[in-house]
This record gives structure tokens, C-alpha cells and sequence, in this order.
């Protein structure tokens, strides 16, 4: 069983750790991505990256100075955004570290597959068509290099796991959680608590050691139950009163 999910929009490197880095799946293609993106002004990278002008300097600047070869940080300690602060990894025993690895992946739109542990340095890539590399967009660039091959549960946005979905058989299974709060209009999910109980979910599948989606049933952060009645086989509905 794998769990994907999206990554952050902002980088911060975790110097302070001490654990040691894998190497990225795929160096190469991400260092192809970065001599693309090292030719582009940084007023092109503004609106390309959607960054104000001292943030697109700076990341034109890492573009540059990309190299495939730096060691970099543990990415589950580099991402930060609300799903990775949820997550916690840093209190992560050397079990979860390892079993954290075997079944977490970040879908990477820079570096494709990324696992907890794989190195990464400062990037930033978005899904916006107008990036191309070949006349294709990075759909096609990653195409079925991350493709898993095992039962996937989707944390991950809409848009993040097309990158998987076109490439699962009929035999391998991706079940979608969802987190939405009942209001009098009805129950939905907003940006930031969705982003945040999927960290948990995260978190409470590599506490839990789970590799069994059923058990995910058993997910009751926050307030939030699994409802069985709005939930099926490939989605399970998770709701906050």
C-alpha cells in the first residue's frame, strides 16, 4: 500500500538534521527541469511560479545553482505547509522513519516520485500548462515513471494525483479520503482542514503501521469519523460534526 500525496509550495531545508538522505529516484529529470527553468529571467519565473520579484530572484538563483549531486534535506523535513506540520515526522521513531519511507510518497511535479527520506533542495513547480518540456506538459514529462504498482490511498489534490491515476491496472486500487465538515448547508471541506487532516491521516498511518486501507475506518482525529453511508469502495468520507 502507498500513500500519496501533494507536496508543499514552500520549501525550508532542515540543516539542523542528522538523519542520513537517499538519493532522489529521479535526479536527472530534475536537473533537466532545472537547466530549463535556469534559462528563464526572473520576471519569468514571477508569473511562471506565481512568487513576488525578491522570491522569484531567489529561486532563479537555486535554478543556477542546481546540482544533482548536493545531498540536500530529508524532503518530509523540507516540505512545510499544513499537511507536513500535521504530520509531525519529526518525532518519527527509526521504525516509522523506515516505514515511513516504504509507503509515503510525495508526488513531486521537480523530482517525480519523492519518498520521505530522498534528499531534496529549494524548488518550486506547479502544474501550470504553460511550463513545457518536449511540447508536452508535466503530465507527459513524468508520464508513467510514477506510476506506483501497488494500491495507492490518495492524499494528495485532484490535480497532483492525475499524475498517478492514467497508469493504475484494474488490479491495483486508489481509494480517495475525504474531509469535510457538517455546516447547516450542508457538509464540505475547505482548503486548510483538508490539507491538515490529510497530514493526520498520514501521521496515523505511520503510527498505526497500516497497510490494510480498511483500517483506515478507524480514523477519528479532530472530531472527524468515517461515514459509511457516503462512502464507498474507492472513496471513504470522513466527516467532522
Amino acid at each position: 500500500m502507498l500513500v500519496i500525496l501533494s507536496p508543499a509550495r514552500n520549501i525550508r531545508p532542515d540543516n539542523q538534521c542528522n538523519l542520513a538522505v537517499e538519493r532522489p529516484l529521479f535526479p536527472e529529470q530534475a536537473g533537466r527541469l532545472a537547466t530549463i527553468l535556469s534559462r528563464c529571467e526572473p520576471w519569468e519565473l514571477e508569473s511562471l511560479l506565481d512568487l513576488n520579484p525578491e522570491r522569484a530572484l531567489d529561486m532563479s538563483v537555486c535554478y543556477r545553482q542546481f546540482d544533482i549531486e548536493a545531498p540536500g534535506t530529508p524532503a518530509l523535513l523540507s516540505y512545510y505547509g499544513a499537511a507536513f506540520q500535521n504530520m509531525k515526522p519529526g518525532d518519527f521513531t527509526p521504525e516509522e522513519h523506515a516505514f515511513a519511507q516504504e509507503h509515503l510518497r510525495i508526488l513531486s511535479t521537480f523530482y517525480g516520485l519523492v519518498r520521505p527520506w530522498d534528499g531534496i533542495l529549494p524548488h518550486r513547480l506547479g502544474l501550470d500548462k504553460r511550463f513545457r518540456v518536449d511540447g508536452g506538459d508535466l503530465y507527459a514529462y513524468w508520464g508513467r515513471r510514477v506510476a506506483s504498482g501497488r494500491p495507492v490511498i490518495g492524499l494528495a489534490s485532484q490535480d497532483y494525483t492525475r499524475l498517478v491515476s492514467p497508469f493504475l491496472t484494474r488490479r491495483d486500487t486508489l481509494i480517495t479520503c475525504r474531509f469535510l465538515i457538517q455546516k447547516p448547508g450542508g457538509a464540505r471541506g475547505t482548503v486548510s482542514t483538508v490539507r491538515a487532516a490529510r497530514g493526520q491521516m498520514a501521521r496515523f498511518i505511520v503510527k498505526n503501521r497500516i497497510e490494510n486501507p480498511e483500517e483506515l475506518r478507524r480514523f477519528d482525529w479532530d472530531g472527524y469519523r468515517f461515514i459509511e453511508g457516503r462512502s464507498d469502495a474507492d472513496t471513504y468520507v470522513f466527516i467532522r460534526a
